[in-house]
């Protein structure tokens, strides 16, 4: 098993990071609670219901997901923001406004109305991410789901990615696979994960007090040595 007698609870409202070496079960809790996997034992609850009967389409228009690799189909930049969301282009371009992402709508040629090559190859990587964020907050989830993924992108977007990010984590729940100390410290509270089992929780300044695995892993990172 990926993961073993895990259990905690998140309250409305709350944001929680999930923090842990590579193999610990980050990611694997993520695709359980999207259910990409489905589980063998034990029992997720959301809201109080069980996620397993909770319909699919109903859950992926409950949950908010952003992850690393954003996937964009050709066609325009609208579109690939809509998708079966019931908005005009002057909603999802307000929606675009108020993320922040006035000035880099007006340095693509034609706006929203843009046309995309597939999987979005005439964007950078971190274009491609603002708009994953700005696909999530035109579908207004109650749950945010996010893999960080800032890794690699020029310092400008990075901070333009991060705003936008505190914007659409306003007074949601949500649950962040964190790779970087900033993002670990602004949580409510982190839960460290080794080996599918959860090994530490609390907050940053609990956790790095206590010595422990995350205290590690934060003295490696500002060490550049390496992400969580």
């Amino acid at each position: 098993p990926i993961i073993k007698d895990l259990s905690f609870k998140i309250s409305p409202g709350e944001h929680v990071a999930l923090v842990g070496p590579t193999g610990s079960g980050k990611t694997t809790i993520i695709r359980l609670l999207c259910r990409l996997y489905e589980i063998q034992k034990g029992r997720i609850f959301l809201d109080g219901y069980d996620l397993r009967k909770i319909p699919l389409n109903k859950l992926r228009r409950y949950l908010g997901v952003v992850l690393q690799d954003t996937f964009l189909f050709s066609g325009n930049l609208a579109d690939n923001l809509r998708l079966d969301a019931n908005l005009n282009n002057q909603a999802i371009e307000e929606i675009c406004n108020d993320l922040g992402l006035k000035q880099f709508l007006s340095r693509l040629p034609k706006g929203i109305n843009t046309e995309l090559r597939e999987r979005g190859s005439n964007l950078s990587s971190g274009e491609r991410q603002l708009l994953s964020v700005a696909r999530v907050a035109v579908r207004n989830p109650k749950v945010l789901i996010m893999d960080e993924a800032t890794a690699f992108m020029d310092p400008a977007t990075e901070a333009t990615l991060q705003r936008d990010l505190d914007r659409l984590l306003e007074k949601k729940t949500a649950l962040v696979i964190a790779h970087r100390l900033a993002t670990i410290q602004s949580s409510d509270r982190i839960l460290v994960l080794r080996r599918g089992s959860l090994v530490e929780e609390g907050t940053h300044d609990h956790l790095r007090l206590s010595g422990g695995l995350y205290s590690q892993l934060c003295e490696l990172q500002e060490k550049g040595l390496t992400d969580f």
